[in-house]
């Protein structure tokens, strides 16, 4: 971070491809070991988490707090190539920068010329009247996050995906039939919603 820091210092004085270069490094270099750490931080937590199961210890409280604390943006590179840290003026940044961001609405235009989407190929067509296939269900089940958020029947998708020789061909039964107009059990539409507080207490 302190190295960033230098290389972004010296570049508001001078513009230098070089230097632009070396904090795309330094960029991609923090960015790699912030998720290396994280991913740490979630296989520590996992371990402990099946240790302990749900008690309420001051593990738990530490970790939420530890979250919380790196949820928290504290300071914004802004548009000058400034560090602001003030908490009233990150405010107004960000509101700023949405603002612009979504702020101005585009103009209708009259008409839209002949040729403004392109054509879908017959095989497009084709394609879009088939049904779902295997492969298809397949690659969305192990496209989720194995460990995150449980289902309504308190398994993750690391649970399915690990059992996928087992089970895949109930799973893509049940999922052709509600694509074919089936109906969905009300239980596996249950969420569980987190509020999360933007504010202090």
């Amino acid at each position: 971070m302190h190295k960033l820091v230098k290389i972004q210092n010296v570049l508001d004085l001078s513009r230098s491809s070089s230097l632009f270069q070396k904090e795309l490094i330094v960029r991609d270099e923090l960015e790699n070991i912030l998720h290396h750490e994280e991913m740490l931080w979630k296989q520590k937590s996992r371990c402990e988490w099946l240790n302990l199961g749900d008690h309420n210890t001051n593990y738990f409280h530490k970790g939420t707090v530890l979250r919380r604390n790196f949820n928290k943006i504290t300071a914004l590179y802004n548009t000058d190539r400034e560090w602001i840290f003030d908490f009233e003026i990150l405010k107004k940044e960000m509101i700023n920068f949405f603002q612009n961001l979504y702020g101005e609405k585009p103009s209708p235009s009259g008409f839209l010329p002949p040729n403004a989407f392109p054509r879908l190929s017959t095989e497009d067509v084709d394609s879009l009247g088939r049904g779902v296939m295997n492969e298809e269900i397949r690659t969305a089940l192990f496209d989720m996050a194995p460990l995150k958020a449980l289902g309504s029947n308190e398994f993750q998708a690391a649970f399915f995906q690990n059992q996928w020789d087992n089970i895949g061909g109930a799973i893509c039964e049940w999922v052709k039939k509600v694509f074919e107009g089936g109906t969905i059990d009300p239980e596996f539409n249950n969420t569980l919603i987190v509020l999360i507080p933007k504010v202090l207490n």
